[in-house]
């Protein structure tokens, strides 16, 4: 990974989305379709990525958290803003499918930080 492109195995995956900002890190999803990527946008405002056959998705703005991947392929999300921040979910912790609606997992207080979920 480099600050404007996400590389596997010698090919790019993804470039850079519009605007400032650089890649933080990338994981790939349980089943490798999928990767799950976090953009640090100008301010340093945090934006996390599905990106899939070099589809970017942004998960809500202005930011969200990418956690990791959940066994199921769910991608974990923060969303510490929430509508205020301009997102579509409340405050909190979700797990998000491709497909349908994100799933809460844990409410957060205001201006809380969480780091990867590893495992």
């Amino acid at each position: 990974m480099c600050a404007q492109t996400i590389r596997s195995g010698g090919r790019i995956v993804a470039n850079a989305p519009r605007g400032i900002g650089h890649w933080v890190w990338a994981e790939r999803s349980p089943s490798g379709d999928a990767i799950l990527a976090q953009w640090s946008a100008e301010c340093e405002v945090p934006i996390a990525y599905r990106i899939r056959r070099g589809v970017l998705t942004a998960y809500g703005s202005p930011e969200s958290v990418a956690l990791g991947w959940l066994p199921s392929g769910e991608a974990l999300i923060h969303y510490p803003s929430g509508p205020c921040g301009g997102s579509q979910v409340g405050r909190g912790i979700y797990a998000v499918p491709q497909k349908g609606s994100p799933r809460l997992i844990r409410r957060t207080p205001r201006l809380a930080q969480y780091l990867m979920w590893g495992g």
